[in-house]
């Protein structure tokens, strides 16, 4: 799974050997990426990336590979959270977002509300503390 992923982050420079390969696919087996690109792309920087410095390589590394990979609406789940815009992200234009956040402006009690349902979101799945509690009911499950 993901071989051409393996070979380009060789490419790239890191150093990935067959067991951290295999501890990625483990990791995975487990349900750690949380089934979304997201955590994915967590799962993939703790287990193969081996120094701070090399982050932003990895990072690109991984976008170069990933790119067509539509982004779920992971922190935009629907327009409670926030505006969400029509199409791709990298297919949005200045008048399309300007349309949205005039949306927004025009209705600071919508914009509050969105806020605080995006940060709930975010506190409810991405802190560390959430991750950790996600994992130990993954080991405890098992």
């Amino acid at each position: 799974m993901f071989v051409g992923f393996f070979y380009l982050l060789r490419q790239r420079g890191f150093g990935v050997s067959l067991n951290e390969w295999m501890t990625l696919m483990e990791g995975l087996s487990l349900g750690l990426h949380r089934s979304t690109l997201t955590g994915f792309y967590d799962l993939c920087r703790a287990v193969l990336v081996k120094s701070e410095a090399d982050y932003d390589k990895f990072d690109a590394a991984f976008l170069e590979y990933f790119k067509d990979v539509p982004f779920p609406e992971e922190l935009l789940p629907d327009d409670t959270h926030g505006i969400v815009l029509p199409g791709q992200p990298q297919d949005a234009t200045v008048e399309t977002i300007r349309a949205g956040l005039q949306t927004l402006l025009d209705d600071p009690a919508r914009a509050y509300a969105c806020a605080e349902a995006a940060y709930r979101n975010v506190y409810a799945h991405f802190t560390w503390d959430a991750v950790f509690d996600k994992m130990m009911g993954i080991i405890n499950q098992s």
